[in-house]
């Protein structure tokens, strides 16, 4: 809005000389004594509040709309945050427009042309705006003069103009006035003022603005040089031996935006012996006012948010001592996670919009207090670094036992919150590693179900969902308690604390973590963060109801959208199970933050609750990828944002390729974003293979083993491997490896049967399906199917999943109501990728098979038949060639062999050259992984060929494999479904086929309109010994070609 009114400035003034001169005005204005800086300061300050004025109607129409629309809780509209709304309408607009208004009169007095006019001051504008999205945020206060642009707003704790902000629009002002002092100066027309004044007087207003914007760009960047400063003293002493923290009391006090004050003890064990000082971390916001060491002052340097005791004598191995610690002041947001491997200020408008999930680590304002433990608010052992990767930083379990002073109408948050005649006590029943404090004028509800007492604390002004959801309180209620049964239940693994808060903070508050994965936090020890813009400001009740639901079946569908669709698609609930181990014990050493994403994963699922990781670099503006620069610009300035597990369900073909190079637990997730993908791809495969093979009782016998052993300390990858090989013994050869090595089972699969057996005692018909699985590589794996019923059962059916040993085969067995419509083999980690699809024969209804049904495996004698010489997509007798480039969007592949990389397809890319379809639900080809080439249909320029080297002469009879009559192995879709979209290019149409044997071309013709799910006969052909390739082009009058695999059969040999 502000660049359409700078631009309608640029039209309104570009030749306002020219109209006074047309209209004869200019006659009147030079017979008066009016100074040229007179004039054109008039002048200026008229076009500048032209172009305002409208700004300031608009604005309030908009804010009047929004209440209107809240009053009458209609689905779209919200008024906007009134304190940026006004710090934006009456102080950042007056100024730009101010600014661009001066350098339009400028120009109209330098250049003789309006038309140059006109293109200089609106190349400047499109300079302006392009350095607006490519400057980093933390220098944006200086250049974009807009209070927090690219910041989410916030209701809670409002941004408002900062000094930066008020110095940076006095020195564009300067540097208005500056150009409107030179342009009079430059002005032809004679006044009584010399032209060397004016110019004098207009660079010294320029100095001063460019002395004040200086002196800005050189605050933050020193603010930001000094935060580097800080990482580099703290990995410095990474390394360095540092006591053990055995217990932390004290007291806090809270003076809200003023000061916080500490006064704790910590009791501390030295593990080795420390010969000359101890080391803490302590935000350097706080002073420190003393430090006592077993009673007695010591000497202390704090400084670079290190503060280093000295001793009087060595503290020996296994000693203990008393420390106590005394300091003030407001905590420094910028000194916690020091160790990220991307900083959301760093990062342009149209980077990594990590801003999006808060820039703050803390809050110490007037109205609210949000003390998260990265800030190291509280003394932290050694330095705070490293965070969140147990494998370098070996996290520091300890009792708690805080007196918390807050304001009389304020209420805390905290694990372990004793309400007491004398204040706040925070005590919690476990040792933890981190302590986060909340505290606020908040409201409260809560609910108590068995032990444990469910608490929401919100912003007074978002109250209205909560209303709206208590108009059925017994329905909201039993959902509750069927959602979170998992926190109230006693036994092993309940959950530790007395209470759950569920507290709402401000959007400025950084929700993700450190290192190279800067995963979402949510949950903290017996604290649930509620972001802002989520549940609490979502406006449920203005959502239009279903039909076909109730009011109460409607208040549960509310209550499933706003625990699964937070902020940028992260459920609000996510995280939570953290607190039944995750965040009472750790993994150390190598290994250490594989395990722990494997701990976290195994207790979301016993806890029926799903683990969704969000990591950093998953994280970009607007709805889907690739989108049109002008919706990413869009979405990133209203601050919305999609994390790619929303887009695929897969992860992608080069990834799943990287990742057979590592062990989960010897893959560096800390090095790169590939390595954190590969991690995230490996613990979820294992994960899921362990809940197929334990199930959730055995899992969660092996949670409580490991909290009963390693509750409130630490615990290697051995100790894990060893806990859930003592629950279920059957797990150990599988554990072991996938945790430990590279090499991945691999497993070839028998045609499916399909057959019905004998009735049930019930009369029901029951159909038997098999396949034989034999996993073909030396090493430990597992299998399992799922089954879809056909129309019109349609549900969907798990089969045992099973341990195969390495270089077995097993005879897999499902029973089902009625035939399959799609059967996969599922083998998770392994060399097929995850899952296999398998086509599925049609059954004979009317015969039945008197054999004993199988429910689960058995043993098998099965081997793979010889079924002659195959070259697939994947094998080195493949390549292609791509047609020339054309357009604007370049090839991504122009060629390549069957082992070479390929770009991966997924839907909306360009069709035109090839690329490598690897969705594992296509019925393709492959021994293990199964894919297949496809391109859009074109002039015959594109080509692939399948070439084999032939053993011996004679006729050989070739099949071409083919996922059925169309790409994605599925009939094409009625042309009014909205499935159309993604398969409307998938239908097969004739192919162009050459056979190539020397210097022999013999064309081919092939209708896979007709084609069949699995191998096709494309005819029987004399060729002679050696290379013989089989070529296949993108002409074709379907929409698209695939090339899969090819088989050749020598007559007399086939089966």
């Amino acid at each position: 809005m502000l660049c359409v009114l700078i631009a309608g400035i640029v039209f309104l003034a570009f030749d306002i000389r020219a109209r006074d001169e047309r209209d004869r005005v200019a006659e009147v204005l030079d017979a008066r004594p009016i100074s040229n800086i007179v004039l054109l300061a008039g002048r200026w300050l008229a076009i500048a509040f032209a172009a305002w004025l409208p700004l300031a109607v608009l604005a309030v129409v908009v804010q009047a709309s929004g209440f209107v629309v809240e009053h009458l809780d209609l689905p779209a509209g919200v008024p906007a945050e009134p304190v940026s709304l006004a710090t934006f309408v009456f102080l950042d607009a007056p100024t730009a427009l101010l600014l661009w208004s001066a350098v339009v009169i400028l120009m109209t007095a330098v250049l003789r042309y309006r038309l140059a006019v006109a293109v200089v001051v609106l190349a400047l504008l499109g300079i302006y705006s392009w350095s607006l999205f490519a400057t980093p945020l933390y220098l944006l206060p200086v250049v974009s003069g807009i209070a927090n642009l690219g910041l989410l707003g916030s209701e809670m704790v409002p941004r408002t103009a900062s000094a930066v902000d008020l110095l940076q629009r006095g020195s564009i002002l300067a540097l208005a006035a500056g150009l409107l002092s030179i342009a009079a100066a430059a002005l032809q027309r004679r006044d009584a003022n010399t032209r060397s004044s004016g110019l004098v007087y207009g660079a010294v207003l320029l100095a001063v603005a460019v002395g004040g914007l200086g002196a800005l760009a050189g605050s933050v960047i020193d603010q930001r040089d000094e935060r580097m400063a800080w990482r580099r003293a703290h990995e410095a002493l990474l390394g360095e031996p540092r006591v053990d923290v055995e217990r932390l009391s004290g007291t806090v006090s809270i003076d809200p935006g003023r000061e916080l004050s500490i006064d704790v003890d910590l009791a501390v064990r030295a593990p080795e012996a420390m010969p000359d000082v101890l080391r803490f971390s302590l935000n350097p916001g706080l002073a420190v006012e003393s430090v006592h060491l077993d009673g007695a002052e010591a000497e202390f340097a704090h400084a670079l948010g290190l503060v280093t005791v000295t001793l009087p004598a060595p503290l020996p191995a296994g000693a203990r001592a008393e420390l106590s610690i005394r300091a003030h002041g407001v905590p420094d947001p910028r000194f916690a996670y020091l160790d990220s491997a991307d900083w959301a200020l760093d990062e342009p408008l149209l980077g990594k919009p990590l801003v999006l999930r808060g820039d703050q680590a803390s809050l110490f304002d007037a109205d609210y207090v949000a003390l998260t433990p990265a800030v190291a608010w509280l003394p932290l052992a050694g330095p705070n670094i490293a965070m969140d990767d147990p494998g370098r930083r070996t996290p520091d379990f300890h009792e708690i036992d805080l007196v918390v002073n807050v304001p009389e109408d304020w209420r805390a948050a905290g694990p372990g919150r004793l309400e007491e005649d004398d204040g706040l006590r925070f005590r919690p029943r476990v040792a933890l590693s981190e302590f986060p404090l909340f505290a606020g004028r908040f409201e409260r509800r809560a609910l108590t179900e068995g032990v444990v007492e469910f608490e929401l604390l919100l912003h007074p002004a978002h109250m209205a969902n909560v209303e709206y959801f208590s108009q059925h309180a017994t329905s909201t209620v039993q959902h509750i308690r069927q959602g979170y049964g998992f926190f109230a239940s006693p036994g092993p693994v309940a959950y530790p604390h007395a209470r759950l808060s569920v507290v709402e903070v401000p959007a400025q508050l950084r929700r993700y973590g450190s290192g190279q994965v800067m995963d979402t936090i949510q949950a903290l020890p017996g604290v649930q963060m509620l972001a802002e813009h989520g549940f609490p400001t979502t406006r449920y009740s203005a959502q239009p109801r279903m039909a076909q639901f109730t009011d109460e079946q409607w208040l549960q569908q509310m209550l499933f959208s706003a625990e699964g669709f937070g902020p940028l698609r992260v459920p609000a609930v996510g995280g939570a199970t953290d607190n039944l181990l995750p965040l009472l014990s750790s993994a150390r050493g190598e290994g250490a933050l594989a395990a722990n994403f494997l701990l976290e994963t195994l207790t979301a699922y016993w806890a029926r609750v799903r683990r969704q990781v969000a990591p950093g670099h998953w994280l970009r503006s607007g709805p889907a990828p690739a989108v049109p620069p002008p919706v990413r610009v869009l979405s990133r300035l209203l601050g919305t944002g999609t994390f790619t597990f929303g887009w695929y369900q897969f992860f992608p073909m080069t990834l799943e390729e990287k990742s057979a190079e590592f062990s989960f637990t010897g893959v560096d997730a800390t090095a790169s974003e590939e390595g954190v993908d590969i991690m995230l791809h490996k613990g979820t495969l294992i994960a899921l293979a362990v809940q197929r093979l334990m199930g959730r009782s055995k899992i969660g016998e092996f949670l409580a083993l490991m909290r009963q052993r390693y509750g409130g300390g630490t615990f290697t990858v051995d100790d894990l491997i060893a806990a859930m090989t003592e629950v279920d013994p059957d797990m150990g050869p599988y554990i072991g490896h996938c945790m430990r090595e590279i090499a991945l089972p691999g497993f070839l699969v028998s045609d499916l049967r399909v057959f019905r057996l004998p009735d049930d005692a019930n009369g029901a018909p029951r159909y038997q399906v098999a396949v034989d699985v034999r996993n073909d590589e030396p090493v430990p794996g597992l299998a399992g199917l799922y089954l879809r019923a056909a129309p019109p059962l349609f549900f969907g059916q798990w089969g045992e999943f099973v341990h195969v040993p390495g270089n077995t085969s097993l005879e897999l067995g499902v029973v089902m109501q009625g035939p399959p419509e799609e059967v996969r083999l599922e083998t998770y980690l392994s060399k097929n990728a995850r899952i296999s699809r398998l086509p599925v024969p049609s059954p004979d209804a009317e015969t039945i098979v008197p054999e004993q049904p199988l429910n689960g495996a058995r043993p098998s004698d099965w081997r793979p038949p010889d079924i002659g010489i195959v070259v697939d997509d994947l094998d080195p007798g493949f390549s292609f060639v791509s047609p020339p480039e054309e357009g604007f969007w370049p090839s991504p592949t122009s060629s390549g062999s069957g082992d070479g990389e390929v770009s991966e397809y997924y839907f909306g890319v360009p069709d035109g050259v090839w690329y490598r379809h690897g969705d594992p639900l296509t019925l393709s080809w492959g021994k293990y992984r199964r894919t297949l080439m496809r391109i859009g249909a074109g002039e015959g320029k594109g080509r692939a060929a399948f070439t084999a080297d032939l053993p011996a002469a004679g006729n050989w009879r070739i099949f071409y494999h083919l996922p059925g009559s169309t790409a994605s192995g599925r009939s094409p879709p009625p042309i009014d479904t909205v499935a159309l979209a993604f398969r409307a290019w998938d239908s097969f149409g004739t192919y162009d086929f050459e056979l190539v044997a020397g210097e022999n071309r013999q064309a081919v013709e092939f209708d896979a309109r007709t084609a069949v799910s699995g191998w096709n006969d494309i005819g029987t052909f004399e060729l002679p010994a050696g290379p013989v390739s089989l070529e296949v082009s993108d002409s074709t009058d379907g929409s698209v070609v695939v090339a899969d695999a090819v088989r050749w059969q020598l007559v007399g040999d086939a089966p």
